[in-house]
């Protein structure tokens, strides 16, 4: 009976505000729930009975704000709404999806906005946070001084993963990529094993490709291939690159002291030039050079096992030998060679002319003999 009684004071209250326009200092609303709601709460003002129900305010007579709601289950918000545009809606809610629908842009610290979403305060931010149990972190997009940065608080507090700076430079672990285009960096050195801390990786199928620095090498570089197959266990310093000394490593990131490249493996290649600092054996062929003798070498071979200045096997394997310089020594037992073959050929040369005069005293003795014989007979 209350219920009745109030939902006519109601119609009451509308039937004369409607007659008549009057100012009210406020209108309040009490009574019993006419009819509770889905979810148990007391309505105030409640639309039953038509297939919509809607609040309309319409002060200039022109344009309109109207909050509804249809028996579709959605809810409009409509602003602006005028005869020329009456199905003009700023906002559509879904009742049971919860999806919402905005035709025009959305403006947060700005009444402009120009774009879809438009962010416009000092420290503006956009948090992104992951109800499911199984995520580890949250991500938020911010702008801080001369950056949009995107950030996570996986650590326990936000920190940066990828700066798009002002100047177009790009940052992963760094708020101030000076360095290049795309500047990496990490908090933790990047392990040549296989870990990819503060690396680019390139992964395709059981293989990967990855780029790093790291201070294990003292400053150095390194490009990574591996193979997940434990037939290739070893493929972990494919090249290692160390630009404070120069130095270059391939199958290995263990360049000695004294050298600036290293290759573990077989090498292959159609040319190598070697361009040495020291001067070519052409000394061999000076005047002042002193040839050791045959007789010396011979006794050098005996004694040693090898020729002077050549390394013997020992020393090769234990020291290796530096291709330059071997190339140098060896010509020099070429030129050597060549002045011993010119040597025996003037000897030759020599012994040639001596055999000629021997044949020809040969001959001459023998005609000499030949007369003295035919002397004899004839005596």
């Amino acid at each position: 009976m209350k219920s009745k009684i109030l939902t006519i004071a109601m119609m009451g209250v509308s039937m004369a505000i409607s007659a008549q326009e009057k100012t009210y200092t406020g209108i309040e609303l009490n009574g019993a729930n006419p009819s509770p709601s889905v979810n148990g709460f007391v309505n105030k003002i409640q639309f039953t009975g038509a297939s919509h129900g809607s609040i309309v305010f319409n002060p200039g007579k022109t344009n309109e704000l109207m909050f509804g709601f249809h028996s579709n289950k959605r809810f409009y918000w409509g602003t602006g709404r005028s005869a020329s545009k009456p199905n003009f809606y700023s906002m559509i809610l879904h009742g049971e999806t919860g999806n919402l629908y905005l035709p025009g842009n959305i403006g947060i610290g700005i009444s402009s906005p120009n774009e879809s979403l438009t962010i416009s305060k000092s420290g503006a931010s956009l948090g992104i946070y992951d109800t499911n149990p199984l995520s580890k972190a949250n991500n938020r997009i911010a702008r801080y001084g001369n950056s949009l940065v995107i950030q996570n608080d996986l650590s326990g507090s936000w920190t940066d993963n990828i700066n798009f700076h002002d100047t177009g430079r790009v940052g992963i672990g760094t708020h101030n990529p000076t360095e290049a285009k795309l500047v990496i960096k990490s908090s933790t050195l990047p392990s040549l094993s296989g870990n990819k801390t503060g690396a680019i990786a390139v992964v395709g199928y059981n293989t990967e490709l990855a780029i790093g620095a790291s201070s294990e090498l003292n400053g150095g570089s390194w490009i990574q291939t591996r193979h997940s197959s434990t037939t290739y266990p070893n493929h972990a310093y494919t090249l290692a690159l160390n630009p404070l000394g120069g130095k270059v490593g391939i199958g290995t990131s263990d360049v000695p002291t004294d050298f600036k490249f290293a290759v573990v493996g077989k090498m292959i290649t159609e040319e190598v030039k070697v361009q040495l600092k020291n001067d070519w054996p052409d000394f061999v062929f000076e005047n002042t050079y002193q040839l050791p003798t045959l007789k010396e070498v011979e006794n050098h071979i005996n004694k040693k096992g090898h020729l002077k200045d050549i390394p013997n096997t020992e020393e090769v394997r234990k020291n290796g030998f530096y291709l330059g310089e071997m190339d140098s020594k060896l010509l020099q037992k070429i030129e050597e060679l060549t002045l011993y073959t010119i040597q025996q050929e003037k000897k030759i040369e020599n012994l040639e002319k001596e055999n000629t005069q021997l044949k020809t005293i040969n001959e001459q003795l023998l005609d000499i003999q030949n007369r003295l014989k035919s002397l004899e007979q004839k005596n």
